[in-house]
């Protein structure tokens, strides 16, 4: 299914905690804020369970996602002034008739802000219905046919256009499960039957855990394995051939919930690491 069948990304930012939301929003001059104190009721049938200030970000567009994430840093300055125990949190909700909407990315850049807002990551994701449009004359087959895949994956990658992967490796004092060298062999054209090479060095380090924790968890592992190695991921850092971050895979049931707690989001931003979580709705859940 194509990306433009419903696919569409929004943003909002939700401050919770002890208070009044009324008098918290006028205190800290919270434009464009809603809030509702536990026990209120929203559009006749959404009950709060605890205090709840929201901030709407708009939709997040590919062509302007600087924007929406420049409306984030506007509220810096306020959102440090509020004491600790009230939680700041980001949600970034996805709606897209694609099997791979369910996706996420977060650049150094934005878990870096995220990070000085002390500020959690939680991401809501929801598979709409496909037109049908794309693939004309055809039948959809239906669930029970379609193969059962599930589980998750997360690795700790570096690559470079320029060094070999034994060079990369050495530079991290950490087994890799994976690694290849620019110019080795990918696979064989099918057609012409010659080889494709790799474009890139690489290797990867996988968190350790088994496909059925979640990516979360995944993250975890593999930042309770990085953290003693952060004098060399900085000394990566400065060099612009050399690219590194967390990448994961996985399918997911619909809608999917995934939450990273700030404390998690402040350890990625520790080590300067990029989150690019690749994900697919596995249509037989």
């Amino acid at each position: 299914m194509s990306d433009n069948q419903l696919a569409y990304q929004y943003g909002y930012l939700t401050i919770t905690g002890e208070g009044d939301a009324l008098q918290l929003i006028e205190h800290y001059q919270l434009r464009r804020a809603e809030g509702w104190n536990a026990g209120e009721i929203a559009e006749d049938r959404y009950q709060f369970e605890c205090m709840c200030i929201r901030i709407n970000l708009g939709l997040l567009e590919l062509d302007n996602a600087e924007f929406w994430w420049a409306s984030l840093k506007h509220l810096t300055v306020t959102l440090n002034t509020m004491p600790a125990t009230l939680q700041r949190t980001l949600h970034v909700v996805t709606h897209g008739a694609n099997s791979q909407n369910a996706g996420f990315y977060l650049s150094r850049e934005n878990i870096r802000l995220l990070a000085r807002l002390n500020t959690a990551l939680h991401v809501h994701g929801y598979q709409d219905a496909d037109d049908g449009h794309d693939f004309p004359y055809t039948r959809v087959l239906t669930p029970a046919l379609i193969p059962h895949q599930a589980g998750e994956q997360a690795s700790f990658y570096i690559s470079s256009a320029l060094y070999h992967s034994e060079q990369l490796q050495a530079l991290i004092n950490l087994p890799s499960e994976k690694q290849y060298s620019k110019g080795d062999i990918k696979r064989y054209d099918p057609v012409r039957q010659q080889p494709i090479y790799q474009t890139i060095s690489r290797i990867e380090i996988k968190s350790g855990l088994p496909a059925t924790a979640c990516i979360v968890e995944h993250v975890e592992a593999l930042l309770n394995l990085l953290e003693s190695q952060q004098a060399q991921l900085w000394q990566m850092a400065q060099d612009y051939h050399i690219e590194f971050g967390i990448t994961a895979s996985g399918y997911m049931s619909n809608p999917h919930k995934r939450f990273f707690p700030a404390q998690t989001i402040e350890r990625l931003a520790k080590l300067g690491l990029i989150l690019d979580c690749d994900f697919y709705f596995n249509d037989s859940f």
